[in-house]
């Protein structure tokens, strides 16, 4: 029969106390603290456990001699969390490569779906350009249209200009003039500088048109000059921005026949990104799925020695709250 379990006999039969008036028997000093263990902790191997915390009517009675003791059960209690730590270290070193692992691949599987993410944005604005690329036709015509248009633009300014200066090359000059602004300007303008492309699209086109303006206002009517002028205003930035459109969507004609190649390269990469996502992936996986059962059994070896704490404190908490009641005569029967 356990301490523990002599104890309780004892005091189930344990007579009622007497009067105060009578002699009470003797009560012996309490018993000698057991020897604790503590300072020499670090020599106790890991494994086995000892006997006392492994069986559970042993460290019942631990915590009998103890509680029966002037013992301080905080020893022990270090001792029994010390035996924990070392069974649990283990546990704990491989929780914290699994977690340093997990990270590193969560690190991986970050750069891979940016990777990707950048290809598919790339393949993506690749299709949408192959779509939305003109005809040939269209361009062509572009070029042809704002090539006639420049071309009349030309002749009036010759026109007007012959009388004045009847240089064929200073009439060329101010035509190209008048060309060169709508030519350099992209088709659409940005809203964050509207201004700016208004001005450079209509600026050289204005002035031309105003010399011209001033140069057949000498030699014709006001009436046809200022005709003139508003027909040069349309014929210069129309025909710069026809000019300019064909032969930009013409040069990227050429630029796009490289797209299909282009296109399959970026999808073979895509591809390979997505393998070495699936194979990062499935390792995250696996070792998230160990640490948790390496968790899992933490968590239960914790509640195991948070058992056996309670189990001990129990045990010594009764003891201690019946060693000043116990007879001679009862304290020889428990220890025999």
């Amino acid at each position: 029969m356990s301490f523990s379990e002599r104890l309780r006999s004892l005091v189930r039969s344990t007579p009622a106390a007497p009067p105060a008036s009578s002699l009470a028997p003797a009560v012996k000093p309490p018993l000698p603290a057991p020897v604790s263990a503590v300072a020499g902790v670090a020599q106790v191997p890991a494994e086995p456990l000892p006997t006392w915390l492994t069986d559970e009517e042993t460290l019942r009675d631990e915590g009998v001699l103890y509680g029966l003791s002037d013992a301080d059960p905080d020893d022990k209690l270090a001792l029994i969390r010390v035996y924990s730590s070392r069974q649990t270290a283990p546990l704990t070193q491989t929780i914290g490569q699994l977690t340093a692992q997990i990270r590193e691949l969560t690190a991986q599987l970050t750069q891979h779906e940016q990777q990707q993410q950048a290809i598919r944005q790339r393949l993506d604005s690749l299709r949408n350009q192959q779509l939305t690329a003109p005809h040939p036709a269209r361009s062509i015509g572009s070029l042809a249209l704002g090539i006639g248009s420049g071309a009349g633009a030309f002749f009036l300014i010759d026109q007007a200009l012959q009388p004045a200066y009847g240089n064929l090359f200073i009439s060329l000059g101010i035509c190209l003039a008048g060309l060169a602004g709508p030519f350099s300007q992209p088709a659409e303008p940005d809203r964050q500088r509207a201004i700016g492309w208004f001005l450079n699209t209509l600026g050289l086109p204005l002035a031309v048109s105003g010399f011209v303006l001033a140069t057949a206002a000498a030699n014709e009517s006001i009436g046809q000059a200022l005709m003139l002028s508003g027909l040069l205003l349309v014929l210069l930035p129309t025909a710069g921005r026809l000019m300019g459109s064909g032969l930009r969507a013409m040069s990227s004609r050429a630029v796009r026949a490289t797209y299909p190649a282009l296109i399959d390269e970026l999808a073979t990469q895509a591809a390979v990104v997505q393998q070495e996502i699936n194979i990062v992936g499935a390792q995250k996986a696996g070792l998230t799925a160990l640490l948790n059962q390496n968790e899992i059994e933490l968590t239960r070896q914790h509640a195991q020695r948070d058992a056996l704490i309670q189990l001990f404190l129990s045990e010594f908490a009764l003891a201690r709250s019946l060693r000043d009641r116990l007879t001679e005569n009862q304290r020889e029967a428990l220890f025999t």
